[in-house]
């Protein structure tokens, strides 16, 4: 037998063997290849390694089953993206049933009980590529494309009901320099949802990647919004959204976010028309009471589990401190009169992220870049955290960014603490 034909057999065993289709009802509103979000927060584990991203895709539909995914649905072949990074998994549409009874037994509030990432079952079979066998990546879902404002993570799209590509935990063969993948996701027919800036319908034989997220059923005349008041402190807002009685019933039980605090303002009607239209589904507690908030300038609240350094670092109180950030003048890959090579500068987070922090302790920061003037910033790096979204819908700090001191025009004894911030631009002149 010719080496092929055994590494063919052998791909064929792997596939047919160690993993069963989940056909549990993982919901009741159906199996895990319906893809049906109840709670952003309790319904996703985070984790970090390769993975693929079909959230974007438009898909081939096929009549018959795949190579991995047999018998219980057809599937759909979808051009998918590869990223290496911090990625989610929704637990109720894992497919691998093994899989999914124990990330749920560990995890049954899923982010709210396993809040570092890869601490999920589900995380370390699909790092290890041994999720479903011979699978080289599975998709999942992750915060890329932020930078693209139209194509913000929740924002969506009502479908109505018809077919769609389920892709979440699908397995994915990649292509052949490795740079993206093509999965095979069960195809689903009932009510689902798009990315906003995604079509319902891609035309005949196709489908698109979809999934169902839900939100409390209430008679107009019987909703009520429970919305932050003036006082409240914390961030980001939400507004509750559910009949009197039940936001009544969280007011009086819930001990967390403007609730808590006593500070907040119940009214007739839809958190909607009160300015909050960023649905975050169902609150993972109060199960009939669905969640909004305003679009925000940062990422949602489920992205504070994935930056690591806010929730594992010491917290300080600096007030009275002052810090430096100190950028690169560099603005382009290669000599600075080059007018053919790839802009560059910093790094945005390497600036964001610590400019924050200590503005955040109390502390007076100030930028200040090799040259002075406007700090030149990678546009290719500008939104990968949600510091950076904060950061860059904050005036206060793209202002300190605009006109900034040179090097030579500092009197660095003034501060008691400075940071280099990295990027492309750095190597140039700060390397």
């Amino acid at each position: 037998m010719a080496r092929a034909d055994v590494a063919l057999l052998v791909l064929a065993l792997l596939r047919a063997s160690a993993w069963e289709l989940n056909t549990e009802p993982t919901t009741p509103w159906g199996p895990a290849w319906s893809d049906t979000i109840l709670s952003y927060a309790a319904d996703f584990v985070v984790c970090e390694g390769p993975y693929a991203l079909c959230y974007y895709a438009g898909c081939e539909s096929k009549d018959v089953s795949g190579d991995w995914i047999q018998n219980a649905t057809t599937t759909a072949s979808c051009p998918c993206e590869v990223h290496d990074g911090l990625y989610m998994v929704m637990i109720n549409a894992i497919l691998d049933k093994d899989v999914w009874r124990s990330t749920r037994e560990k995890c049954p509030m899923g982010t709210l009980s396993c809040k570092l990432p890869n601490s999920a079952p589900a995380c370390d079979k699909i790092n290890k590529a041994n999720f479903i066998p011979g699978a080289e990546r599975i998709s999942t879902f992750a915060f890329d494309n932020l930078t693209n404002k139209e194509r913000w993570p929740f924002e969506k799209t009502d479908c109505g009901s018809g077919p769609f590509a389920a892709c979440m935990t699908a397995p994915c063969r990649l292509s052949a320099d490795g740079k993206a993948a093509t999965c095979e996701c069960p195809v689903y027919d009932g009510p689902f949802q798009v990315q906003a800036s995604n079509k319902c319908d891609l035309g005949r034989g196709k489908v698109p990647s979809g999934f169902r997220a839900l939100e409390a059923p209430t008679a107009a005349d019987e909703l009520y919004a429970l919305l932050p008041s003036p006082d409240c402190k914390r961030h980001p807002k939400i507004c509750y959204q559910s009949t009197k009685d039940q936001l009544t019933q969280l007011s009086a039980e819930d001990e967390v976010s403007c609730v808590g605090q006593k500070a907040t303002i119940l009214k007739n009607g839809s958190c909607q028309d009160e300015g909050f239209g960023y649905s975050l589904g169902m609150d993972p507690v109060f199960t009939t009471v669905a969640i909004y908030m305003q679009r925000p300038g940062v990422v949602p609240p489920i992205t504070d589990h994935l930056e690591r350094c806010e929730k594992r670092g010491k917290k300080y109180s600096l007030s009275g401190k002052k810090a430096l950030v100190i950028t690169t003048s560099h603005r382009v890959l290669g000599n600075e009169t080059c007018t053919t090579c790839k802009e560059t500068g910093v790094s945005s987070p390497e600036m964001t992220v610590p400019y924050l922090i200590f503005r955040d302790a109390g502390m007076d920061v100030a930028i200040a870049t090799i040259r002075g003037g406007e700090v030149p910033v990678d546009s290719v790096a500008k939104y990968f955290t949600h510091w950076d979204v904060e950061f860059w819908n904050d005036a206060t700090a793209i202002a300190a960014t605009k006109n900034t001191k040179s090097v030579d025009d500092v009197d660095f004894t003034s501060f008691d603490l400075i940071y280099m911030a990295g990027g492309w631009g750095a190597s140039y002149d700060l390397g």
